[in-house]
C-alpha cells in the first residue's frame, strides 16, 4: 500500500515521480548520509533532492501507518505551509509513504534541489568578507519568521541555506521540515531564544545573536541572556542522556 500526494504543478510528471524510489537504490548522488539518506537527483530537467527517512521503529511504524502522519507527510505539509507564509524552503514537490501489515516500512520526501551559497554551518566555518551582514540577515529572517508564529524545532547550522543577494536582500531557506509548530500568534522574544538553543555557535557569535536579536526586540540583552543559556544547558542535559542511552542499548546487545 502506498499512501502519497504531489504537488499539482508537478502531477504531469506523476509516473516519473512514482518511479524514483526505484530509481533511488541505484541512482543519484548522495550529500548526506546518516540517520536519513539524502540524494540529488533529475526528473526531467529538474534537478531535485530526495530524502528517503529510516524505516521508523517497529512502535512508530505502526503509530505512523494509522494515527499519526509520517515525517516525509510532516515536511511536505510543512513545505507548502511555510512558502503560503512567504518563508523560504525548497518548492515541494511531493512526499510518498509506502506501508506493509506492520506499517510504514518506507518513505520520501522529494522537493526542488535549491542551489545556494552556503549551509549556515559552511558560512560560519569559512567567514567571508561580508560573514557579519549575512549573519546578522540571518538572526532577522529567524525573527521573521517567529513573528509569523513558526517556532523551527530542528534550527540548527545545518538546516538553513544561504543565497548571497545585493545588500539587504540575502535569501534564505529551512529545509529537515518535519517538526515544526505554527502557533496563532507571533512568538514572544524569549521563545525565540528558546528557539535558538539548539544552534552550536562559538562564544561570539552566540553573543551577536543575543546583541541582534535584542536591538530588533527591544529586550534587555541580560534578560534574553539568561533565558537562552538556560534552555542551552537543558538542551546539552538531554543530549547527554542520549548518548548515554545509545551506550547502554549497544552495551546490553
Amino acid at each position: 500500500m502506498i499512501k502519497y500526494e504531489i504537488n499539482p504543478a508537478f502531477l504531469p510528471r506523476e509516473a516519473k515521480i512514482m518511479a524514483l524510489p526505484v530509481r533511488f537504490e541505484k541512482e543519484g548522488q548522495i550529500i548526506y548520509r546518516g540517520r536519513n539518506l539524502i540524494k540529488i537527483m533529475t526528473l526531467d530537467d529538474l534537478q531535485i533532492n530526495v530524502k528517503s527517512f529510516k524505516r521508523p521503529h517497529i512502535l512508530n511504524r505502526f503509530i505512523y501507518a494509522w494515527f499519526r502522519k509520517s515525517k516525509a507527510e510532516r515536511s511536505y505539509i510543512n513545505a507548502l505551509k511555510l512558502l503560503e507564509m512567504g518563508i523560504g524552503t525548497p518548492e515541494p514537490i511531493a512526499y510518498l509513504v509506502y506501508k506493509n501489515a506492520k506499517g510504514v516500512n518506507r518513505s520520501y520526501y522529494i522537493s526542488i534541489q535549491q542551489p545556494c551559497d552556503y549551509v549556515l554551518l559552511d558560512l560560519l566555518r569559512q567567514r567571508p568578507p561580508d560573514f557579519e551582514e549575512l549573519f546578522r540577515a540571518y538572526v532577522h529572517f529567524v525573527y521573521e519568521f517567529h513573528q509569523k508564529g513558526v517556532y523551527f524545532i530542528d534550527l540548527s547550522t545545518g538546516n538553513t541555506l544561504i543565497s548571497r543577494g545585493e545588500a539587504g536582500k540575502h535569501r534564505f531557506y529551512l529545509v529537515d521540515l518535519n517538526r515544526i509548530i505554527f502557533k496563532s500568534r507571533p512568538l514572544t522574544p524569549f521563545e525565540g531564544m528558546r528557539n535558538f538553543c539548539r544552534i552550536d555557535l562559538d562564544d561570539s557569535d552566540l553573543d551577536f545573536v543575543i546583541r541582534e536579536y535584542a536591538l530588533i526586540t527591544k529586550v534587555p540583552e541580560t534578560a534574553l541572556r539568561r533565558v537562552l543559556f538556560r534552555y542551552k544547558r537543558k538542551e546539552a542535559l538531554r543530549r547527554r542522556t542520549k548518548r548515554s542511552l545509545k551506550i547502554f542499548k549497544k552495551k546490553k546487545r
